[in-house]
């Protein structure tokens, strides 16, 4: 789930605020580690600035804030593994388009963004001492695409 909120000071730029939830369960295998169910919820803050060329607007934005990710056992999980959470640094670099339908609605036609978090290495999620970078190091670099609805 993706929601995000702008408020423009001027016709061609604005605030916006992002927020996004992700959730996602691994099923338990046979001899393999126990079920996890896991959540990435993210809150970040920054410019936005747009262009008007009839009904379409394309944008640009960069945003900064957090990230927690959240670790549990999941349903039927019989191994021992602990509620574990961490949260990071977390920015977002990208843009979209938006194309007007009607006087209050728009559809985003894509939004694409570099997604950044800094889920570092130590004291994280297992414990001191454990290399808890989400790919073994502590910067991970992503991306996203999404698309929806637009109220203006």
């Amino acid at each position: 789930m993706f929601i995000d909120a702008t408020f423009y000071a001027r016709k061609w730029v604005g605030l916006t605020a992002d927020f996004e939830f992700n959730q996602k369960s691994f099923a338990q295998r046979t001899l393999a580690p126990p079920a996890i169910d896991s959540n990435l919820l993210g809150l970040m803050f920054g410019p936005r600035f747009k262009a008007h060329y009839g009904r379409v607007e394309p944008f640009g934005h960069g945003l900064f804030g957090f990230s927690r990710v959240s670790v549990k056992p999941g349903v039927g999980s019989v191994g021992v593994f602990p509620n574990s959470s961490d949260t990071a640094f977390a920015m977002k670099f990208g843009g979209g388009v938006d194309a007007g339908v009607a006087r209050h609605f728009a559809v985003r036609v894509g939004e694409f963004n570099y997604y950044l978090t800094r889920f570092g290495t130590s004291d994280c999620l297992l414990g001191p001492g454990f290399n808890c970078g989400i790919n073994g190091k502590g910067t991970q670099n992503n991306f996203t695409f999404s698309t929806g609805i637009v109220i203006r």
